[in-house]
């Protein structure tokens, strides 16, 4: 993971060595666990992330992984994605979904993910082919080859030109969110070479990001639900902390504030709107 490497100087986290910091870069372990009995769940993990709303207390376990009808009223109420709006800050989801997605969706018969649903429920509409075609959303699997797979006639692109276009999209917005869920798939299925391949390929998108990034005036923060890819003895998730990586503007108070999933939301709340009062200034 040359890119990590380098935002890091030269390390990368262990469970015996979990904070590191660069110059323009600080990792933190983030308890994805919540006090909660079991193994972390996305849904639960997600919620949590996205509302400041500890989701498995409130439940009382781990859900997952697409959210329930408790879940769903705690996203209507509390989503991070709400209160920017409601605020005046824009917000995007860079992901682009097919067109069966949609339609499902409207036979009743979709289910989504707790981010995508967090958008919807926020009025925000989600990007599909036709935006993915245009340049203006990402592919979850980065380099379009999953949509050519199923007949759509799509170029291929590189992790790290992927990560390019993400970044360029995310000028346009306060706060932009991006689901990669590759991970987690290797993850489940536990296989090595796959699992390298993702990590791999993570690190090139991560570089594409950062390639023409602006650490004075913009933050990036990649971090997880639950871990799973970092553990190769089981296919299931762990109760491992998750990488809280903070890069760019403020990423020393940022991460010294966010020890649980929990803390995420009210932390980047406070970030933003710093931010936006600093920019009314004279």
């Amino acid at each position: 993971m040359p890119n990590m490497r380098t935002l890091l100087q030269g390390q990368l986290p262990t469970l015996e060595e979990r904070f590191l910091t660069g110059h323009q870069a600080s990792l933190v372990p983030i308890d994805a666990t919540l006090g909660v009995p079991g193994l972390p769940q996305s849904a639960t993990g997600q919620t949590t992330l996205l509302t400041g709303i500890n989701a498995a207390e409130v439940l009382g376990y781990h859900y997952g992984p697409y959210p329930n009808g408790p879940l769903r009223q705690i996203l209507k109420r509390e989503s991070i994605l709400k209160r920017l709006l409601q605020n005046g800050c824009t917000v995007f989801y860079a992901n682009a979904f097919p067109p069966i997605y949609f339609e499902r969706l409207t036979r009743g018969t979709g289910r989504s993910t707790t981010i995508s649903l967090a958008f919807q429920l926020a009025g925000v509409p989600l990007n599909g082919e036709k935006e993915l075609r245009e340049g203006r959303a990402l592919s979850a699997y980065l380099t379009q080859e999953h949509w050519r797979l199923f007949g759509y006639d799509l170029p291929l692109i590189s992790p790290h030109e992927a990560g390019e276009r993400l970044y360029r999209l995310s000028r346009e917005y306060d706060f932009t969110i991006f689901d990669y869920f590759r991970s987690d798939i290797c993850g489940h299925k536990g296989h090595r070479a796959e699992a390298l391949a993702a990590i791999e390929e993570i690190d090139e998108f991560l570089g594409g990001v950062l390639a023409n990034f602006e650490p004075h005036d913009h933050l990036l923060i990649v971090t997880s639900d639950h871990g799973n890819l970092e553990d190769w003895s089981v296919r299931g998730h762990t109760h491992n902390p998750v990488p809280g990586l903070f890069v760019g503007k403020g990423h020393e108070t940022l991460a010294s504030r966010v020890a649980h999933l929990y803390d995420m939301a009210p932390a980047l709340l406070g970030v933003l709107s710093l931010s936006r009062e600093k920019t009314k200034d004279p």
